[in-house]
This record gives structure tokens, C-alpha cells and sequence, in this order.
């Protein structure tokens, strides 16, 4: 089993539509991450998403592959993988989180979002453990 996070930026398509494109999103990856036994996080903020995803090799290979062709965003940069004997989102075929002030002060403390996405855009590696740690930190109980 596999841990994939990736971070990415909205589209013009997602930014006009966002409350519509987003349930879309949703209701899609739910039903199809349940059959795929896939489970992840969705987060968004200021115009990038991150989705941590969890499962199968083959699974997650062939999901990504389906997410970097999706129109709704672009600058699509995956910035961990990792072999994983536990999942963190087990309960969830596709969590939701929507980033509020204190989730960012929160974060600043680990890796600041700006940083995390400046970082992905740019090419730069991102610490394993921060990443980790970032992770980790939006675990939903």
C-alpha cells in the first residue's frame, strides 16, 4: 500500500465555478475511490488544492494519471510517495478540507502553505518529514 500527495492550482475553469466543480469533485472521487478502495484528503486553499491519497500501487498510479489530465486544475506536482503499512484517512474515501486561519497558523509552524506550494512550483524538494508532519496534521478523527 501507498501514501501519494500531491499539490496543484486551480484552473480558470474551478475559479468561475468553484462551489459547483468542487461537489462534482467530491461526489466523483467518493464513489469511485469506495470501489477502488482508495482513501484521501482533499484540502484547499487560495487557489491550489493538496490530496493526500492512499492505496494500491496500480490504483493510485492509474488515479494520478487520470488527475493530471483533469481540466479544473493545472502545475499538477506530486511532492511524496511513500510505502505505507497504515492508512491516516482510513475512514474516508475522500475527506474535505477547506483551510480557515487557524489551520494556516497552524501549519506555519510545521511548513507554511505558501512555502509548500512556492516549493512544488519551483521544482525544490520539500523535507520528507515535514511533509509527513503536514500530513499528519489534517488527520480527521
Amino acid at each position: 500500500m501507498n501514501r501519494v500527495v500531491y499539490v496543484s492550482q486551480f484552473s480558470e475553469k474551478l475559479k468561475n465555478n468553484f462551489e459547483k466543480e468542487i461537489s462534482i469533485i467530491l461526489q466523483k472521487s467518493r464513489k469511485s475511490n469506495l470501489e477502488l478502495d482508495i482513501t484521501g484528503l482533499l484540502v484547499v486553499n487560495d487557489n491550489h488544492f493538496m490530496q493526500i491519497l492512499e492505496g494500491g500501487t496500480k490504483e493510485l498510479e492509474d488515479l494520478l494519471t487520470k488527475i493530471s489530465h483533469d481540466e479544473r486544475h493545472t502545475h499538477c506536482s506530486i511532492i511524496q510517495r511513500e510505502s505505507i503499512t497504515d492508512r491516516l484517512y482510513a475512514k474516508w474515501s475522500m475527506a474535505f478540507k477547506e483551510l480557515e486561519k487557524n489551520d494556516l497558523k497552524h501549519l506555519d509552524r510545521i511548513y507554511s502553505w505558501d512555502d509548500i506550494m512556492s516549493s512544488a512550483e519551483k521544482g525544490i524538494k520539500i523535507p520528507e518529514d515535514k511533509i509527513q508532519e503536514v500530513v499528519r496534521s489534517f488527520i480527521i478523527k
